[in-house]
């Protein structure tokens, strides 16, 4: 069916077609419900070909600026072109302007529009944040909408819930080549969170500051160059004692670690200065920011100098994945 596309309607995108083969896979084997994430905005999305029964809208924020608007409320429209007429509209509570231009969107289609309520902190969700109880309000409402499922259903879901590489915390990591010998107690806390963008960063400061508790956070961070790296970087910073700029290997979208450690080092933009350990040369200064391009090296480093504190990989959900190999854990889910 590709081949039989219109010249006007050009080169198919690799998503695209990667779409149209879901949705055939998806009718040959019979499948009832399908959850379809869009890939970008969603009004010219290559989803929005679907039919959904509900639509549902998380939380917007400033992402992709450079294609759906630079406003929430742009944004908010770009969104809104998910929703159909007659249909539950499923929003996640949103900033005032995006609030507004989802509930016109909803008047002008005819969508049945419900906003939900994050669930409450005694939830029994193994995610940690709030952002997260809010997805999950959101997962809750879908499945009622759709099927119907009863209070038991709901809450055996929930506490099933795992999510890689969204603040993923590894209590015990497996000792990385080359790296020195660390007793228990020493051991940094590995966190991994694919954060990379103003709101999910925000969201990862907030949790990560909680449960870090007073221990030191050291950042091994990683931004491809077409984010806004100053929008991941503002919340993050004031809460770290030290910073590792590296990137993700055999990335052409990478922003290079040089680069992002001048960004961390702009005026403004300093990290905590963190205490000298015990073990630091007399008269030593260590920079608040280092450049180690090399993700593993980045990953060795701020594990013997984060010591008894917490590591956190993040900035990329592709540099979290590199860093859940070199930590030699196995796959989240086998594909094939």
């Amino acid at each position: 069916f590709v081949r039989d596309l219109p010249r006007a309607a050009g080169e198919p995108t690799t998503f695209e077609v990667t779409t149209a083969l879901a949705l055939d896979f998806f009718a040959r084997q019979g499948c009832e419900i399908a959850v379809v994430e869009v890939g970008l905005g969603g009004r010219l999305d290559a989803t929005n070909a679907t039919d959904p029964d509900v639509s549902i809208i998380t939380s917007i924020s400033h992402d992709h600026t450079a294609i759906l608007g630079r406003t929430l409320g742009a944004i908010a429209l770009e969104k809104a072109g998910i929703l159909r007429q007659g249909r539950e509209a499923l929003l996640a509570e949103q900033r005032p302007t995006a609030r507004r231009a989802l509930q016109r969107a909803c008047r002008h289609v005819g969508a049945s529009c419900a906003f939900a309520a994050p669930l409450s902190a005694e939830s029994a969700l193994p995610l940690a944040g709030a952002h997260q109880r809010q997805n999950a309000a959101l997962a809750v409402a879908a499945a009622r909408a759709l099927i119907g499922v009863d209070d038991a259903a709901i809450e055996h879901g929930l506490g099933r819930v795992r999510w890689p590489g969204r603040f993923e915390v590894l209590e015990t990591v497996p000792q990385l080549p080359g790296g020195g010998r660390q007793a228990r107690g020493d051991q940094a806390t590995v966190v991994l969170d694919g954060a990379h963008n103003g709101a999910s960063a925000s969201a990862l400061a907030e949790t990560l500051r909680e449960f870090a508790a007073g221990r030191p956070i050291g950042l091994v961070l990683g931004i491809n160059r077409d984010k806004d790296a100053r929008a991941v970087l503002r919340p993050l910073l004031p809460i770290a004692d030290r910073v590792w700029a590296t990137q993700a290997a055999d990335n052409p979208r990478a922003l290079d670690a040089a680069e992002l450690a001048r960004l961390c080092r702009r005026p403004g933009s300093r990290v905590r200065r963190a205490p000298q350990a015990d073990t630091a040369p007399m008269g030593e200064t260590r920079p608040d920011v280092e450049t180690v391009a090399d993700l593993e090296a980045a990953l060795r480093s701020a594990m013997e100098q984060t010591r008894g504190g917490v590591v956190c990989v993040t900035g990329s959900l592709m540099l979290v994945g590199q860093a859940r190999d070199a930590l030699g854990l196995p796959p989240p889910e086998q594909l094939w």
